[in-house]
Parts: C-alpha cells; structure tokens; sequence
C-alpha cells in the first residue's frame, strides 16, 4: 500500500467554503479512484493549515489520483496545496 501526504494552506475565514469543497467534491472523487483504501483530513485548531493521509493499494494508484486532483484545484480556492508526498506504508493497525 501506498499513502498520499498533503500539507494544505487554509483560508480560515472561508472555513465554510473548504469544508463544504472536501466533503461535496474532494472526499467522494477520492474515494471512488481505483485502490482507494482510508482517507484523514484534519485541520489546526485555528483554522490556518490542514493535513491530510489518503491510503491507496498501489502506487500508481496513489500517483494518479494525486495528480488528478490537484490539477482539479481552483487556484482561488480555499485551500493552497503547500506540499505532497507519496509513502510506501510500512504498518497499520
């Protein structure tokens, strides 16, 4: 299995805006990508940055859906995608 790490800029006064983004656009996009396994999107307590860990069943999967999202993101949005990382899994429980 591979993991998909995002770093992500929140704009936190359009907190509203971002959550509704991930849950009506993102989350359902993401786990409908062929090897989708988990996903975890979290944020800070201010509202000022986000992470998230998508956890797919191969690599290539992992690449693909990567790249297709973040091609998908409005560069006005509510969400600034700072830094990505695709990570073998090594244990999970």
């Amino acid at each position: 299995m591979h993991a998909v790490f995002v770093v992500s800029e929140l704009d936190p006064s359009r907190q509203a805006e971002a959550e509704t983004m991930l849950k009506t656009q993102i989350a359902p996009r993401i786990k409908q990508a062929p090897g989708f396994v988990s996903g975890t999107w979290a944020r800070s307590a201010d509202g000022k940055q986000g992470r998230s860990v998508v956890v797919f069943e191969t690599e290539e999967s992992a690449k693909a859906t990567l790249e297709a999202v973040t091609k998908g993101m409005p560069t006005d949005g509510p969400v600034k995608i700072l830094t990505t990382s695709v990570l073998q899994v090594i244990h999970q429980i």
